[in-house]
């Protein structure tokens, strides 16, 4: 009887999943301060507050939706950044960012520094959703890419749960104290991560991108596994210097290009006026005026768990009926959620998952940049 000899897979993917998870510690702190103003509006309006007096209901208004507006400026910032100087060097900076967020909020405070760790806040936010995707894309092999996607709005997902949880229940300071460890761990912590190989490729390192490659897959680095993905990222680079920059004038010049730009514009509408990003940074004040039975503190901490629930369901959704349907049927949960306020987060981050499918799939890759800022996004909720 012929022996049947099991096939092994070499390698591993244990560093991939390390470097990830390291990454997407930004995602995680962006989660922890898009939340914050929920928790700490209480604290700020009341006579106990840091900056020395209670914040009046239109400065409150300012903390909330500054960081939006500083999205705008924080996006294209990022995109240079990461292209100039590296994906890993990027990534360090958003930590940087998040870090000088918590650390004005601990000095003395007034309104004018509090709006500016908040111009910080969102400033780091916009660049995290423009350099962890790539960085995550450059490091994972194919088969694994999915499951480490789906990991940026878990750790999202979690920031806000546990900031909904300590803010309720921590006092001011203590809470700043333990955010602040995340970023800069992460920063001690991306010294020991490697380079995006599409990087180095990028600025002439091929042997170095190879030696990342191998390191990263537990392989040799004249393994042809390694030597396969090194031919594929030198095409690639090879593809991208040949062909001339475009410019948002030369998009809508193209007939097909053009309805492209409209049609995701009204997509990246319809997803910013879903409510979520206003509920998610005032939930404790708007539960409050509903009069909820359980403690506002209490109740919000329901709204990150749905979300967590949504970014679950949302990709074997769009797997099953595809991007169309998927884009189609979620938006019918942002009304009815609204009304209930059972709440738009539901489907919210469904809809943002397909939605940065949609972009990759619709234009190439020459135009996916534009479209692949999420303070673009913020900016209009």
């Amino acid at each position: 009887m012929k022996q049947i000899e099991k096939i092994q897979p070499s390698g591993h993917t244990y560093l991939q999943w390390a470097f990830t998870i390291l990454a997407n510690t930004s995602f995680l702190t962006y989660g922890l301060q898009n939340a914050w103003v929920s928790p700490m509006s209480k604290v700020l309006q009341s006579d106990q507050s840091p900056i020395g007096r209670p914040l009046t209901n239109n400065e409150l208004s300012w903390v909330g939706s500054v960081p939006s507006l500083a999205g705008v400026f924080g996006a294209p910032l990022a995109v240079y950044i990461a292209d100039k100087y590296g994906r890993r060097i990027g990534i360090m900076s958003v930590a940087f960012l998040q870090a000088l967020c918590w650390v004005i909020k601990l000095l003395p405070l007034t309104i004018e520094t509090l709006i500016l760790a908040r111009i910080c806040c969102g400033l780091g936010g916009a660049a995290t959703f423009n350099t962890v995707p790539i960085y995550v894309k450059d490091i994972c092999q194919a088969n694994i890419r999915g499951r480490t996607g789906l990991l940026m709005m878990l750790s999202q997902n979690i920031g806000i749960l546990a900031m909904y949880a300590m803010g309720a229940y921590l006092d001011y300071y203590i809470v700043l104290w333990i955010v602040l460890v995340m970023p800069v761990l992460s920063i001690a912590l991306l010294f020991l991560a490697p380079e995006s190989p599409a990087f180095l490729v990028k600025v002439n390192k091929a042997e170095e991108a190879t030696a990342t490659i191998a390191k990263l897959r537990g392989l040799d680095a004249t393994d042809k596994v390694v030597q396969n993905e090194m031919d594929i990222i030198k095409r690639e680079d090879e593809a991208f210097k040949s062909i001339a920059d475009v410019s948002f004038k030369g998009i809508l010049k193209q007939r097909a290009w053009r309805r492209g730009f409209f049609l995701m514009m009204v997509i990246i509408i319809a997803h910013a006026c879903n409510g979520a990003f206003t509920i998610i940074t005032y939930a404790s004040m708007i539960l409050k005026q509903l009069r909820v039975i359980v403690s506002p503190e209490l109740q919000s901490l329901s709204i990150p768990v749905f979300m967590i629930f949504a970014s679950l369901v949302s990709m074997s959704l769009v797997e099953r009926l595809g991007r169309k349907k998927s884009q189609r049927c979620l938006p019918l949960g942002f009304e009815p959620a609204d009304i209930r306020l059972g709440s738009p987060f539901r489907t919210q981050l469904g809809y943002r998952r397909i939605l940065d499918t949609l972009k990759c799939e619709i234009f190439d890759k020459r135009l996916n940049v534009p479209f692949n800022t999420k303070g673009g996004q913020v900016s209009l909720c």
